[in-house]
């Protein structure tokens, strides 16, 4: 709703006086003093009409002059009705200069028959038209005090209006009398704007008014203007206009600067911008808008604006050899941190544009992406690309990958679904079947340049399992669910399977690789492990120690018997299967002693 003051009327050809300068014109045609104490025009007018002043007619004969005529600001407040799909002016002024530029299908009300409904269209004189009787016209305090207190219909009309409209005021200044009135009479929630100058700023916000900044008055219309314009225009021409200035490049004029910036925080204008802007300084100019600063933020999800301002930023600089150091600057000034929505969306579009080729400049956003705690799709894409990676050239990139996604993750066992059965909490290793996938095409073929760093990294997740386990089971059943859960350590039929969504079993398949290995190429190291883990409370660490004891060849039958019969008990029936295989293995080949 475009509420609109005596300002839209003083320039030319209009030249109408403001409200003080229209109390002082009719105390001069009184043959009145008009007084210097600071007394309101209202009240001035009241006093004359007090005095026997006819103070209706002579407003309505100098507002009714024949040679004043609307000017542009009259012409552009209409086209910004019109092009708002819902013509709706309120104004304060007597003249009809806004009506003089209205289709003839636009309803008129005048003071005091306002309509007393939200969804009313057309102009509203609130305050009266040179076209009725002069008395009707609310010009005095008195006047004031009826429309506004003793019979308030106009308070009722702006209460509905302001309540149910975003408004934006036109023409009115920091002393104009009705801002007196509205600004302490208007609900606090109601979304008003103002046009203003910057010396009116702190005066329209102490109002609960937000100020819209304007130069020069002579500016106001064609403002105003290019709003009407701007809201007529379809998607069709918002393409067009973002395709001109994006090809013309920064530096913008304050008109494209304030578009381009609406632009990018609109949910379906922004990819008309992210379609055409390309090269250094467009990354450098969308840096400073708030809504491309979000996606940094440590959320999982962004809104629309957000997720495509990221793909872009993605796919033209961050995969972009060239510009992805300068992309690394943008990450740096944001705080340092990708954030779990721009780092899912980074393992994207690296993941899918590096294929076997050489990782180059992408390996450097590997680190920064695990940094951050990926929503479900953004890990099983790094599973992806951990898979696509070359062990041998990427050793240290495949090792960071592998530590952070196969750390075991809490959460509650499939049996807590059941209702006679107390829920618990069990750690899991996420997107099993392409952990074991990676583990069989990648890194178990490189074992043998690859366990001695995968060993620590290995044991470090069983402990932490463990730990998780203990922390979120009751006293009864201890830790030992993950050992229950895993019928063997070697490949067994009784195993769950590949794909089995709970769980740690991909990570004792690779303890069970990694050790088989440490002990078939670095016996010593692998029997630190071994020793580690027969010394260790947990069932299936020592189940994993008996079953690298089994594999060992530098080992005679009876050195493992009594290994077994000095460190292990092997009636206890939470590692009698190893304790078993290992007998199975020696005891043919050992002495009879």
């Amino acid at each position: 709703m475009l509420f609109v003051g005596a300002g839209a009327s003083t320039g030319s050809p209009s030249d109408l006086p403001l409200f003080k300068e229209l109390a002082e014109e009719i105390a001069r045609l009184a043959e009145k003093d008009y007084p210097n104490d600071g007394e309101r025009p209202d009240q001035v007018l009241d006093r004359l009409q007090d005095e026997g002043v006819d103070v209706h007619r002579l407003v309505k004969k100098i507002i009714g002059c024949p040679e004043s005529l609307p000017n542009s600001l009259h012409r552009a407040i209409v086209a910004l009705a019109k092009a708002s799909g819902r013509f709706r002016i309120v104004t304060t002024n007597y003249d009809r200069h806004l009506s003089t530029c209205m289709p003839e299908s636009v309803e008129e009300y005048a003071a005091p028959a306002v309509p007393m409904r939200r969804d009313f269209e057309g102009i509203v004189y609130l305050h009266g038209s040179v076209a009725q009787p002069p008395g009707l016209l609310v010009v005095t305090a008195t006047d004031f005090g009826e429309a506004y207190f003793n019979v308030p219909w106009a308070t009722e009309f702006l209460k509905l209006m302001f309540r149910h409209s975003t408004v934006l005021f036109v023409g009115y200044s920091h002393s104009d009398v009705l801002m007196e009135y509205l600004g302490r009479g208007l609900p606090p929630t109601s979304e008003r704007y103002a046009f203003c100058k910057e010396s009116q700023v702190e005066h329209w916000r102490r109002l609960g008014v937000t100020p819209v900044v304007y130069r020069r008055h002579c500016d106001l219309p064609d403002v105003i203007k290019s709003w009407a314009d701007r809201a007529r225009m379809g998607m069709t021409d918002h393409a067009q206009r973002v395709r001109d200035i994006v090809g013309g490049g920064p530096p913008l004029s304050r008109e494209d600067q304030s578009y381009l910036e609406n632009t990018v925080a609109d949910s379906v204008r922004v990819r008309f911008f992210t379609e055409h802007a390309r090269g250094l300084p467009w990354l450098r100019w969308v840096t400073q808008q708030p809504r491309f600063q979000s996606i940094f933020e440590p959320l999982e999800t962004v809104d629309e604006v957000g997720t495509t301002l990221a793909w872009w930023f993605c796919r033209y600089y961050v995969a972009n050899q060239d510009l992805t150091g300068e992309a690394l600057r943008v990450v740096g000034k944001n705080g340092g941190r990708l954030g779990p929505a721009l780092g899912a969306r980074v393992v994207d579009v690296l993941s899918g544009s590096s294929g076997d080729a050489d990782l180059g400049s992408s390996r450097r956003w590997i680190p920064l992406v695990l940094a951050e705690e990926l929503p479900a799709g953004g890990r099983k894409r790094l599973w992806w690309w951990l898979r696509r990676c070359n062990p041998t050239r990427d050793r240290e990139i495949a090792l960071l990958m592998f530590d952070y996604l196969s750390a075991p993750m809490p959460g509650l066992s499939r049996s807590s679904l059941v209702p006679v059965v107390d829920p618990w909490v069990e750690p899991s290793v996420n997107d099993q079947h392409t952990f074991g996938e990676a583990w069989k095409r990648v890194l178990r073929p490189n074992l043998e340049n690859l366990a001695s760093d995968l060993a620590p990294i290995i044991d470090r997740h069983l402990r932490q399992a463990h730990r998780i386990a203990q922390a979120g089971q009751d006293s009864q059943s201890g830790p030992d669910s993950i050992s229950l859960s895993r019928p063997a350590i070697e490949p067994h039929q009784q195993n769950p399977p590949t794909d089995y969504s709970d769980g740690i079993h991909p990570l004792v398949d690779a303890a069970r690789d990694t050790i088989n290995t440490l002990m078939r190429c670095s016996p010593d190291e692998g029997l630190h492990y071994l020793n580690s883990w027969s010394q260790s409370e947990y069932p299936l660490l020592q189940r994993l120690a008996i079953h690298g004891w089994a594999q060992r060849d530098d080992a005679s039958p009876d050195d493992k018997l009594r290994w077994l019969t000095v460190n292990i008990d092997i009636f206890e029936w939470r590692i009698r299967h190893e304790a078993m295989q290992l007998l199975a293995v020696t005891l043919p080949d050992a002495s009879k002693e």
